[in-house]
């Protein structure tokens, strides 16, 4: 793989910052950055940004302090392209119980270690307790830790430490509040996908399509690759790309501007269309022209070929060893490899037996009274069936010494079941121990969960003196094993399994079984909606060979994709595909104006719908009964964004069951069911068996003994004759 490097050096101006208090700053409560224009022209705006624990930081609930000394630790980044104007702030919202002893009790808030602010925890805080400290500067690194710490007491004396009445909450409100501008953009690919991405920042991934051009086979191809890889990059913090831009003064976010600067006049402000060759690609990272702290990612060619090697080559995840610079032109491009999968943890791997460190999970120690459990999700497509007696669990362990052997304990919990407890009976301790645990088909799910729960007591307890609890410890490490054997095979149209990594349009994504299929002529609402898709694929996607295709609409595309899942886009656009499988009663026409609900060719329902909303409908492919198709549809190009946004919604996506779905402009989802189920996959001969035997072991009991009665028989009737007596 051969490339061409050119470089150009972007040097930014940064204008002299004014204070604060010249500013009228003030932090935002919505919590999104709040750009504040400064009195002063020359001067770039100042930004505030809230972080909150559970919106921004993905605390889940609120944190509980138990018992006379606790803590909790949380981690935080402080953003690369932000420049910090004023020291950070931080806010906790928290309460406790009502029974602390006053004067002996309080929360105390430390950053990497260092105590930044206390308080007493007494009646004047019972609710709606707050603790707001300023963040020294040179405590911050590019990934920091929030400490939160209580001691608590009940009582002057005898005081036991597992008294229920020793709590503090925090809220998932509490935040912490940045004041801060952003730098002009430094274009270099050595960075990427820094600056549209900065792994220390918050929130998703968000982009514009630059242009407003139509968009060539080629082109929609380009996207599709790149959008595939922007979804892995971003991972669990998404993409959301925002309404196309036509000028670069419009963007609010970072633009891509893709095509040959004949087809896209927004690579045409940035790129001399001289220094492109036909057959040579060109990718480049520049600052806005109207918006300099903006950065715009520029993709183009000498011509299509080259448009799509650019593409390929930004996309691939050998781009930080090919790319570097402001700019580079690409001479030469193999078979490009989207970039290795962000998801933490991994979805369970093909092999029936692997570690937890296959997941992404390292060796965890967990210290305390209140230890918190050890969550193992166990993903896997939404197709998979366990076999019976076919999972099990070996747990590799080790904990302290001096523990009371008669009530610590080891506990193995599938999704909330408890199947297993031990006594942790070793008084001086172990340092790898192993237990093996059966898991109950029955109980797992494509969605599961393992949970291993310490439950440590010091040996002499006395609840009437002071025990610490920092010597408590036991290790899960990542050697433990699992183990389960599986079959493929699914009942379909059925939307619930989308729930399940998105399958089967995920599965069908990594083994480059998947095309959409946007209008016949596309406009940019419509990529830009294709975009969002495929980079929600990508999100959830782990395959070394993803890919998926992207194209027009057309009276032959379903032939063509006979051996693939396919997704429609549907907006307001005339689009052909769509209307070849109403016709055909493939599909219904939800939320169309015309409603018709088929059943096995007899209509359901027919009705006039006077607000057309959002639909999900799946269906089985025409020309291939193992394939399905996936309908997204909007009331306009603009709604079907909104219609994709459900696969971004936990929340959403769990009510999605049956066949199709509609989706109201306020988010509400009502799901339908309406269609005749078929199975995708088969079921192997052996799994038939052992179903078979174990739900009918009385018929089998039965069976057993009628043979031996059978076989009695014959062994008299063939003794009878060998003695002659026949």
């Amino acid at each position: 793989m051969m490339m061409t490097l050119l470089l150009l050096s972007v040097s930014p101006a940064l204008a002299e910052p004014a204070t604060l208090e010249e500013e009228g700053l003030e932090p935002s409560d919505s919590g999104l950055v709040q750009e504040l224009e400064s009195e002063d022209e020359e001067a770039l705006p100042y930004l505030v940004t809230e972080v909150q624990l559970g919106r921004d930081l993905y605390v889940q609930s609120d944190i509980m302090l138990q018992g006379m000394n606790a803590t909790h630790v949380q981690g935080f980044s402080t953003p690369r392209s932000w420049q910090l104007v004023e020291e950070p702030e931080v806010l906790i919202r928290f309460e406790h119980s009502a029974a602390l002893l006053v004067g002996r009790s309080t929360l105390t808030v430390s950053i990497n270690e260092e105590a930044i602010a206390s308080v007493m925890l007494d009646g004047t805080n019972t609710v709606n307790g707050e603790l707001t400290a300023k963040i020294p500067r040179r405590l911050l690194k590019d990934y920091n830790q929030l400490g939160l710490d209580v001691i608590q007491h009940v009582n002057e004396s005898c005081e036991d430490p597992f008294d229920p009445a020793l709590w503090t909450r925090v809220g998932l409100d509490s935040s912490l509040t940045f004041f801060h501008e952003n730098a002009e953009v430094e274009g270099e690919l050595l960075d990427f996908p820094y600056p549209f991405f900065d792994a220390q920042g918050y929130g998703p991934l968000q982009l514009a399509l630059g242009g407003g051009q139509a968009f060539s086979p080629d082109q929609l191809d380009a996207w599709a690759t790149l959008s595939l890889a922007l979804g892995r990059m971003a991972a669990y913090r998404q993409v959301e790309m925002q309404p196309p831009v036509v000028d670069f003064m419009d963007a609010e976010t970072g633009v891509v501007a893709l095509g040959t600067p004949d087809e896209n006049h927004l690579v045409r402000e940035l790129v001399d269309p001289a220094d492109l060759a036909v057959g040579q690609g060109y990718v480049g990272v520049f600052p806005n022209p109207e918006r300099p702290e903006l950065p715009v990612l520029v993709i183009t060619g000498g011509n299509a070929a080259g448009v799509r090697m650019a593409a390929q080559a930004v996309s691939s995840q050998d781009r930080y060893q090919l790319l570097s610079g402001p700019f580079t032109v690409i001479t030469e491009m193999g078979e490009p490899t989207p970039p290795p999968s962000r998801r933490d943890p991994m979805p369970v791997p093909d092999e029936e037996t692997f570690t937890l460190a296959d997941l992404g999970l390292s060796h965890r120690t967990i210290r305390g009274f209140y230890a918190s459990p050890l969550q193992i999700p166990l993903m896997m497509s939404g197709d998979v069936k366990i076999r019976v007696d076919g999972a099990r669990f070996v747990v590799d362990y080790g904990y302290a010494a001096n523990l009371d052997t008669r009530l610590s304990t080891l506990e193995v919990r599938l999704n909330g079941v408890t199947l297993r407890s031990i006594p942790l009976d070793n008084e001086e301790g172990e340092q790898k121990a192993q237990l093996e645990v059966e898991l109950p088909h029955e109980l797992l799910e494509p969605t599961s969960e393992l949970e291993v729960v310490f439950h440590l007591f010091p040996s002499e307890f006395d609840p009437c003196s002071y025990i610490g609890d920092r010597h408590l410890w036991g290790t899960i490490f990542d050697t433990s094993l699992v183990e389960l054997e599986r079959d493929y095979y699914a009942m379909v149209p059925d939307l619930s399994l989308l729930r399940h990594d998105l399958w089967p349009i995920a599965d069908a994504a990594d083994s480059g079984e998947l095309v959409v299929v946007l209008s016949d002529d596309p406009d940019p609402m419509e990529v830009t909606a294709g975009v969002q898709l495929i980079a929600d694929l990508g999100r959830v996607s782990t395959g070394d060979a993803a890919s998926v295709g992207m194209v027009r609409a057309g009276n032959a595309v379903l032939n063509e994709a006979m051996e693939k899942h396919v997704i429609i886009l549907k907006g307001d656009s005339p689009h052909s595909t769509f209307e070849s499988l109403r016709t055909s009663g493939h599909i219904t026409t939800v939320p169309g104006l015309v409603s018709q609900l088929n059943r096995s060719d007899q209509k359901l329902f027919s009705a006039t719908v006077g607000t057309p909303y959002g639909s999900i409908e799946q269906a089985l492919h025409p020309q291939n009964s193992q394939r399905t198709i996936l309908v997204f549809q909007g009331p306009d190009d603009t709604g079907l964004l909104s219609t994709l946004g459900v696969l971004r919604d936990s929340t959403r996506l769990l009510r999605l069951s049956g066949n199709a779905a509609v989706i109201s402009e306020s988010g509400h989802v009502r799901s339908l069911d309406v269609a005749d189920q078929v199975q995708i996959g088969s079921i192997p001969l052996m799994s038939r068996v052992q179903t078979f035997l174990r739900s009918s072991w009385p018929v089998l009991g039965l069976g057993v003994i009628l043979a031996a009665i059978l076989l009695t028989a014959l062994i008299r009737k063939w003794a009878a004759r060998r003695g002659g007596q026949a």
